[in-house]
């Protein structure tokens, strides 16, 4: 089963490190915008182990789930700035 989890995520993934990564900039620089969201995946996977078995290493689980919480919300805020650059045409900058 998480076999066939991890090969049915694998075009989402692709889908958002290629094309998404030309909708967020130019076509010119849509290697780096790819680079640069592939990194963060790779970095945040060996951070996020670090982190939550810090904050899962007692018995109360609310500091997991307030952590969670804020990285959503700051995911929510940062798309909402690119949405507002991108309606304002500056998305080829």
């Amino acid at each position: 089963c998480i076999g066939f989890i991890g090969f049915t995520l694998y075009g989402p993934d692709a889908i958002m490190t290629s094309a998404g990564a030309i909708e967020v900039g130019s076509p010119r620089s849509a290697a780096l915008a790819a680079g640069i969201i592939n990194g963060m995946g790779a970095v945040g996977s060996i951070l996020q182990e670090l982190v939550l078995g810090r904050l899962l290493s007692g018995d109360d689980m609310s500091p997991m789930f307030g952590l969670l919480l804020a990285a959503s919300a700051a995911a929510a805020v940062l798309l909402g700035l690119l949405v507002i650059r991108n309606r304002r045409g500056l998305a080829d900058l």
